[in-house]
């Protein structure tokens, strides 16, 4: 209740989309990034740590939270249920990592973190590839 008293939201996404901003900050683009290092604040002793829906509430609010929460939960599950289903290597490398975000959700948001974005990438690129060319491995590849 104490970050819904004390945020101010500036309708960006950038907390959200974290790595995304930083990149187009990398690249020249111009973006005010806030930082991600929270103000301490009293509930009832010290603390700067922020659950999984800091980045929300600074982005957009409440409307924000109540509308984007379920859909980042259902998609964190459903990339899980694939991940798991998979059975491969990298799929339950990815698995394991977004079982541990949404362990340390409670303390920490990690789900906007630059290696999430990175791992879900690698494994996209993965299966894409493989299954491009074991399709053309199997079916010749349309060479005769």
């Amino acid at each position: 209740s104490a970050a819904i008293d004390t945020v101010t939201p500036d309708y960006q996404l950038i907390r959200t989309f974290y790595p995304i901003a930083k990149f187009i900050n990398g690249i020249g683009i111009s973006i005010d990034i806030p930082s991600q290092i929270l103000e301490f604040k009293e509930v009832p002793f010290p603390t700067n740590v922020g659950t999984f829906l800091e980045p929300l509430l600074g982005d957009g609010g409440l409307l924000l939270v109540f509308v984007a929460l379920p859909i980042l939960i259902f998609l964190l599950d459903i990339i899980s249920y694939f991940l798991l289903k998979s059975q491969s290597a990298l799929g339950l490398f990815v698995w394991s990592n977004i079982v541990l975000v949404v362990l340390f959700s409670f303390f920490v948001p990690k789900y906007n973190a630059a290696y999430m974005y990175l791992f879900i990438s690698i494994y996209l690129a993965h299966t894409i590839f493989n299954r491009r060319i074991l399709n053309n491995i199997r079916f010749g590849g349309g060479h005769r």
